[in-house]
């Protein structure tokens, strides 16, 4: 998928929307959760990307994901429960 992204910039929207499609599969779930279960537990948390756009990557979704700033497919990442009680309590 990051080389598709890669020959088609302008598609952004899309990355993102398959991209987090992707996560969502059986087979990254549990790779979503530990992430979350990381970025809970560390202060700093650094995530990697290849691409020489440092504002649409691959990065910025996880990112994005894991501050809850953006609403992920509902099989991933927290638990609808868990996750909406984390967002509340950072807006707060």
């Amino acid at each position: 998928m990051r080389q598709w992204y890669h020959a088609n910039l302008e598609a952004w929207t899309a990355f993102r929307r398959r991209y987090l499609k992707e996560l969502a599969t059986p087979a990254a779930t549990a790779a979503v959760e530990k992430l979350h279960s990381l970025a809970e537990t560390k202060r700093n948390l650094t995530l990697l990307y290849a691409s020489r756009n440092e504002e649409r990557n691959n990065a910025t979704v996880l990112k994005e994901l894991l501050e809850g700033s953006r609403k992920p497919p509902s099989s991933v990442g927290r638990s609808a429960v868990g996750g909406s009680r984390i967002r509340k309590a950072k807006r707060q």
